[in-house]
């Protein structure tokens, strides 16, 4: 019986040891795959970061060309006559009709999230920067759609009511070969008002305000862009 009974513990710590031993066999197994796949989401987050990068810089760079034709037009305004062509005036004030625009993109983020695969990504620093960065991309879009709300219900508003539109929008149409403006320089009647003024101060508030949030946002998708580079160092 003795005997029997030592027979059977050695058969019990055998057949566990050999589970013990499949699961971490496996555990390994499954930890080398996770691995794997997390080397190649983070390889494919790295374009999107970096493509994000030239994004929040291309939009940077947009806002910096639109803000000193919003300037000329205030010092021409205070002017007892424009001392640039009409034009000139009338390219720059079309200006007020764009809307420096960043959108992230985050084709790789987003499958992550739906397969629940965001949890093999074994950097908590990286995790919190990716965080973050779907803060100020949150942030960013809030922002831009009030922003967008001023250009309908302030600045078109304000362009069909005392310029010409024609005259202003042809710059956005110009690859349709538009006829001339009837009133081309229907801007030298408005532009000392203070209305247009404000408008103008109006378009500028809006512009600084996307150069802050845009120049944070950069900032991040820099740092995104280093964390990654850093994984596969």
């Amino acid at each position: 019986m003795q005997k029997y009974l030592k027979y059977a513990a050695g058969e019990i710590i055998l057949v566990v040891a050999g589970i013990l031993i499949a699961l971490q066999i496996n555990n390994w197994s499954e930890s080398i795959k996770n691995r794997e796949l997390e080397s190649v989401y983070l390889r494919e987050m790295l374009e999107d970061f970096k493509s994000n990068l030239q994004k929040s810089e291309d939009t940077i760079e947009w806002i910096k060309e639109v803000i000193p034709e919003m300037i000329v037009l205030l010092e021409q305004s205070s002017l007892d006559k424009p001392d640039i062509p009409v034009d000139s005036l009338n390219y720059n004030f079309s200006s007020l009709l764009t809307m420096p625009t960043y959108n992230s993109t985050d084709r790789v983020y987003q499958n992550l999230i739906g397969s629940g695969d965001f949890k093999i990504i074994t950097s908590r620093n990286l995790k919190n920067d990716i965080a973050n960065y779907y803060k100020a991309v949150d942030l960013i879009e809030l922002v831009q759609r009030t922003h967008e709300m001023e250009l309908v219900n302030s600045i078109q508003p304000y362009i069909i009511d005392n310029m010409d539109f024609q005259s202003v929008g042809i710059y956005m149409l110009d690859d349709w070969g538009m006829p001339p403006a009837d009133d081309y320089e229907r801007i030298l009647k408005v532009m000392k008002s203070r209305e247009f003024r404000n408008i103008i101060m109006l378009k500028l508030s809006i512009l600084s305000d996307l150069l802050e949030h845009n120049e944070n946002i950069k900032e991040i998708n820099k740092k995104l862009v280093a964390s990654v580079e850093k994984h596969f160092e």
